[in-house]
């Protein structure tokens, strides 16, 4: 069990606002859905508020674990009835599981197939200009088919927000090469998913551009800094050494 870190009201009301239309109670988790499950526990005083919140499951494979995130985010916001023992006002301990599905996610069972790794990755993927400048986030879900030689024999775009975001995903993805996946020590060929998501400092993209189908090779982010350079800023020129003077 872990717990789980208060978030700023601002990120608390802009990852509400990404599942508003989808999300607004908590959902039991299914094994025959697919997608991914955190199941939050709340400490809850004799008023109905919340003491506390731990996260006593979680499959979210995001590296900044941003499903746990979200799922503390909206148990903030889910409203908990006070209880009663006795007849007098009592704190409870409430479970509150939330569901994230992810479109064409074939569950974990799918990520225990083969595996290939990476041998050769062709870099990280160019921010489109003009989107850029725009500060437009999104991504692109692509598929690859791995033969047995650990050649990208097939890449395929499952969904792309932007068109400019597909172009750039694709043309550095399409020169990676692999180590083959193996199976029973013979290499095969094999199929897996990746995500390419460009995100700026400010803005985060959605779920769904930030979390790949399984089977998932995993997500590959493009952050772009919208922090301004200014004079004598980290990273900008360094200011001119002041005149010597003579000792005298």
């Amino acid at each position: 069990m872990k717990a789980v870190a208060v978030l700023p009201r601002v990120a608390i009301l802009f990852v509400l606002s990404l599942f508003a239309a989808r999300a607004q109670t908590p959902a039991p988790a299914a094994q025959n859905r697919h997608g991914y499950t955190v199941t939050l526990e709340a400490k809850v005083s004799e008023t109905g508020e919340k003491e506390s919140l731990s996260i006593i499951s979680s499959d979210d494979p995001t590296p900044d674990h941003f499903i746990d995130k979200l799922a503390a985010a909206m148990a903030l916001k889910t409203p908990l009835a006070p209880r009663e023992k006795n007849g007098k006002p009592a704190k409870y301990t409430a479970r509150i599981p939330f569901f994230f599905p992810i479109e064409g996610d074939e569950g974990p069972d799918a990520n225990a197939a083969p595996k290939p790794s990476v041998k050769r990755n062709g870099g990280i993927p160019a921010y489109p200009p003009e989107l850029k400048e725009k500060g437009v986030v999104g991504g692109a879900i692509l598929e690859l088919q791995v033969d047995e030689h650990g050649k990208l024999t097939k890449l395929t775009t499952l969904r792309a927000s932007h068109p400019e975001f597909e172009a750039a995903s694709r043309e550095v993805i399409s020169r990676w090469e692999f180590n083959p996946a193996e199976k029973d020590g013979q290499p095969v060929a094999c199929r897996w998913n990746i995500a390419v998501v460009f995100e700026t400092d400010q803005d985060l993209a959605e779920l769904q551009w930030r979390v790949a189908p399984r089977p998932s090779l995993g997500t590959l982010q493009v952050l772009f800094d919208t922090t301004p350079v200014t004079e004598n800023a980290p990273g900008s020129q360094p200011a001119p050494a002041p005149a010597a003077t003579d000792k005298k």
